[in-house]
């Protein structure tokens, strides 16, 4: 089967497991990515359903970000709108498992409109490659909206870009909501998560805490003072989320030994962008500083239209 050719990119149609699935060539270097297919052992509610794991590695020159996506196939998903068709774990199935430092392995990131969710949607995959950044489209058609959500990196940059556009397909009566899960450094139930803010700490407590930025924050960062990325306190590291500034409206916490975070936005907000890093093998104070040098490349690519 012949390649297709896109703009820079070079997209392979072969979906074997381990296949080199598309590349972008920049000046300097190349963003390639590949695709495996694999089936899991089921487990839980779904011990005799057909279950499979879909890997993703996204390369730069620099770092690999590798995705997971996890659905399950059986006619007793009755309560998925596809049918027989529906992630297994958490949020929409999206999960990040390499750089191990931070976000959830089994689904780190959801959208919800009209308090509909991506997981009980089957989502489609494609490559995304255009000039120095390449990585994977997901599609998902929900009773609410056509939600493409575009992961993807810049050559030799650290950060995972994730680029959110929503198409209606009703009214939307309340705020559009970005749910995201880490586990910062350690699976330990005896360590100190906590989030920090620009301006603010949030330690762990019973129930939900609520945060609004002010107009010149627009970074969380999510770590744990026990366990930390240093390697005498022997925990993995942190974790941080980039969002737009000035936008989201208002965020909540969840935190607990797994950080549980809601990002509100607007009804009639089309377009989310967010930039995820791992700071892994980093002492917290280490991995803030670098955080905050990050911000201005990361801000110069939101501001990119």
């Amino acid at each position: 089967m012949k390649p297709i050719k896109i703009g820079l990119a070079i997209i392979s149609a072969l979906w074997a497991v381990g296949t080199a699935w598309g590349a972008t060539e920049a000046s300097g270097g190349t963003v390639s990515v590949s695709k495996e297919i694999a089936p899991t052992k089921p487990y839980g509610f779904h011990m005799e359903h057909k279950r499979f794991d879909i890997l993703y590695s996204i390369m730069n020159g620099s770092t690999t970000n590798k995705l997971k996506y996890n659905w399950c196939q059986d006619v007793s998903h009755t309560g998925c709108p596809t049918g027989i068709n529906g992630p297994v774990d958490l949020l929409s199935g999206l999960g990040q498992i390499e750089p191990i430092a931070g976000w959830y392995a089994h689904g780190f990131i959801d959208l919800s409109i009209n308090d509909v969710s991506l997981g009980k949607y089957h989502a489609k995959d494609k490559p995304y490659m255009s000039g120095d950044k390449g990585g994977v489209t997901f599609t998902w058609e929900t009773s609410e909206a056509k939600i493409n959500m575009v992961l993807y990196k810049f050559l030799y940059e650290d950060g995972l870009y994730v680029d959110i556009s929503i198409e209606p397909k009703t009214d939307i009566a309340n705020n559009i909501k970005v749910k995201l899960l880490a586990i910062p450094s350690t699976y330990k139930l005896d360590g100190a998560r906590f989030v920090q803010t620009q301006s603010k700490i949030f330690d762990k407590l019973p129930g939900t805490q609520s945060y609004s930025p002010k107009e010149n924050e627009n970074w969380l960062f999510y770590a744990d003072s026990i366990y930390d990325g240093s390697a005498v306190a022997k925990g993995v590291g942190a974790c941080g989320v980039v969002f737009e500034l000035n936008c989201p409206n208002f965020v909540e916490f969840v935190i607990g030994n797994s950080i549980g975070t809601t990002l509100s936005y607007p009804a009639d907000t089309k377009r989310i962008r967010l930039c995820f890093f791992n700071f892994l093998r980093k002492c917290n104070n280490e991995s803030v500083g670098y955080f905050n040098s990050l911000l201005g490349k990361v801000n110069g690519h939101f501001a990119s239209k």
